[in-house]
C-alpha cells in the first residue's frame, strides 16, 4: 500500500505471495502485516472463522479530528501546514485513508456478519485523485 500508488494495488481475492525476500524495501511495518495476515491463514486452514480486514491509512475522527500524529501521513501534512506549503504532483495521487470512526464501525459491523467470514475486505475511503 502506498500514499503515492508507487506500487500496484492488491483486491480482496489476491493471494499473499509466500516469498517476500524478491520484494525490494520489503521489512519492517509491511512485513510484519504479512506474517500476521500469512497467520490467519494458517488459522483459516484450520478451520478457525475469521475475516481479514485491510485497512488504508487510519486518519482521523470524523467529528473531532483526533488521530495519531506520529503516524508519517499527518506528521507531513503537519510540517506542510506549519511551513504554508503544498507539494505539486506530477499526476493525481489516490490517498488510501479511512477516517478511524468509520473503520471502527465496519470491522464492528462486518466482523458480526456471518457471510463476511473467510473473506478479506479492504476497508479506504473512496478513490479520488488529489490534484
Amino acid at each position: 500500500m502506498s500514499v503515492l500508488n508507487a506500487t500496484p494495488s492488491v483486491d480482496e481475492d489476491d493471494k499473499l505471495v509466500k516469498d517476500v525476500s524478491r520484494i525490494p524495501g520489503f521489512k519492517g511495518y509491511p512485513l510484519s502485516k504479512w506474517i500476521a495476515e500469512r497467520l490467519l491463514r494458517t488459522a483459516a486452514e484450520r478451520n478457525l472463522p475469521l475475516t481479514v480486514f485491510r485497512p488504508g491509512t487510519i486518519s482521523g475522527d470524523t467529528r473531532t479530528g483526533a488521530s495519531n500524529a506520529e503516524v508519517y501521513l499527518n506528521r507531513l501534512l503537519s510540517a506542510l501546514i506549519q511551513m504554508g506549503c503544498y507539494p505539486t504532483l506530477d499526476k493525481p495521487s489516490v490517498f488510501e485513508m479511512i477516517p478511524v470512526d468509520y473503520c471502527a464501525r465496519a470491522v464492528t459491523c462486518f466482523g458480526l456478519k456471518p457471510e463476511a467470514l473467510g473473506k478479506t475486505l479492504h476497508l479506504e475511503g473512496r478513490h479520488e485523485p488529489v490534484t
